[in-house]
């Protein structure tokens, strides 16, 4: 990542909602936005070990009434969730790359 581009700033801005998240995109320069890229690229990628992990944890407890077993599959939807939220937020990016490029 540029160290000239405010890392916080740019994770503040993955974590915002989806409109709010929309708006600020568009008012990143090109640069900025291929840093958010990166930094959600990341956390898709750790988001996703989560996810395996909790699925390996799950079927350790094939009893789907077990407190266990309950506990684990609403955090696996709680990771999906995260995961789906990420990506999408992603796909928001390239879709500003691809007209940040469009007008030069």
């Amino acid at each position: 990542m540029d160290p000239q581009i405010d890392r916080k700033a740019i994770e503040d801005i993955m974590w915002l909602e989806d409109e709010d998240f929309e708006k600020a995109v568009k008012e990143l320069d090109l640069r900025s936005i291929l840093c958010l890229m990166e930094t959600l690229q990341t956390s898709m990628c750790e988001e996703q070990l989560q996810f395996e992990h909790l699925t390996r944890q799950l079927q350790k407890y094939p009893d789907r009434n077990s407190y266990n077993h309950r506990k684990i599959s609403a955090a696996l939807c709680t990771a999906q969730s995260l995961l789906t939220n990420l990506l999408t937020k992603h796909m928001i990016c390239s879709g500003q790359v691809s007209f940040c490029i469009s007008i030069v």
